[in-house]
């Protein structure tokens, strides 16, 4: 009897030709996933409208809007990323394959005033941990692959923060 993740990985490996999990995250890693770090810090809603659907999209719309109302910007200096790990791979309702991620990233511990650079929140001395939760799908759509330059859209995109000692 097959397992939901075999089932799952089957139909992701008949969406998307010679998907493996051991070329997948180091390409998502160092091609994808920095792009769409960066562009959730830098409140970029163009690019993240082009590959989140659904939540995703709500969520980070809500966040940018969010900061935006406040005329606060979060810091945008990356200083490491830890390594992306898969944790599960499923099939949503309607029988999506779907790759569920994590990923996090230090940058430096502060929240800037949009308009006049100053710090707001933080310090220039301490470090966040972002940490990022998605669900990814498949989109092999010949549009979306020449948008993005890759063949994953975020259906989920959760974020948590938290604050390291230096």
């Amino acid at each position: 009897m097959q397992t939901e993740q075999s089932r799952a990985m089957d139909t992701l490996r008949e969406v998307v030709d010679d998907f493996w999990t051991e070329d997948f995250l180091p390409e998502f890693q160092e091609r994808i996933w920095p792009i769409i770090c960066s562009a959730y810090l830098k409140d970029d809603i163009d690019y993240l409208s082009k590959i989140c659907v659904g939540d995703a999209l709500m969520f980070c719309r809500t966040m940018i809007d969010q900061r935006k109302q406040t005329n606060r910007q979060l810091s945008h200096q990356i200083l490491w990323y830890d390594a992306v790990e898969l944790v599960d791979t499923k099939l949503s309702k309607d029988r999506r394959p779907q790759l569920i991620v994590t990923a996090s990233v230090h940058t430096v511990d502060c929240v800037y005033d949009r308009t006049t650079k100053e710090i707001v929140e933080g310090s220039e001395s301490l470090i966040a941990n972002n940490m990022f939760y998605l669900i990814l799908e498949p989109n092999v759509d010949e549009n979306y692959l020449k948008n993005t330059g890759h063949p994953w859209q975020i259906r989920t995109l959760q974020t948590s923060k938290q604050k390291q000692l230096v």
